[in-house]
């Protein structure tokens, strides 16, 4: 079974620049994503640049692509089996996979394991998560999305622009968790609030 990325027509240094990335911290009148991902101590992509494509291997030998996704909010999350906050969090962050898929909601869970997939798929079977995980030992992804540690999540649009970033051990279970899902799931794009107004 290959492992090999298969990057898709990226423009690293255009579409994906960590100084881009900002905490938000100014007030809105409304409860919006931006309140929502600041009070779950994520950081704000300011410029929501394109996520960078991929192609990798999942536990079932089959090929996931992440722009498969489009349409969908992607809760991307790089892990690795040996790893105690992970472990801690996936229960957390399957009960919010169950609640929202039908919503349009996607967890995508990245293993840079350099063990067996077989090691991988125990892991996944004995925590018992439903959503799809792709095996990345070559670490070609972690480099592309510049992971620094684990685990990583990135929250990505339904039209696939990278909206925030979280590093390290969240508590997926709390009020403020379902609220930054509620608020992300709710965003509606520019592009179609103007074609709102428009056919108002």
């Amino acid at each position: 079974m290959s492992s090999r990325i298969k990057p898709i027509a990226i423009s690293w240094v255009a579409v994906f620049n960590l100084g881009a990335l900002v905490l938000f911290t100014s007030a809105k009148s409304a409860w919006g994503e931006n309140q929502a991902l600041a009070a779950f101590g994520a950081m704000e992509f300011k410029e929501e640049p394109p996520a960078p494509d991929f192609t990798l291997p999942s536990l079932d030998g089959n090929q996931i692509q992440l722009s498969q996704y489009r349409g969908k909010v992607v809760l991307l999350n790089f892990f690795a089996i040996w790893c105690v906050p992970c472990q801690r969090e996936f229960p957390l962050i399957e009960k919010l996979y169950k609640k929202y898929q039908d919503k349009g909601f996607v967890v995508l869970a990245v293993s840079l394991d350099r063990d067996t997939p077989e090691a991988v798929k125990a892991f996944v079977e004995e925590l018992h998560l439903t959503f799809p995980v792709v095996l990345d030992p070559e670490r070609h992804l972690m480099k592309m999305y510049r992971v620094m540690g684990l685990p990583t999540t990135y929250l990505i649009s339904r039209q696939g622009k990278l909206l925030g970033l979280i590093v390290g051990e969240r508590d997926w279970g709390s009020e403020k968790a379902y609220q930054l899902v509620n608020s992300l799931l709710g965003k509606i794009p520019e592009d179609e609030k103007s074609q709102e107004i428009r056919n108002k």
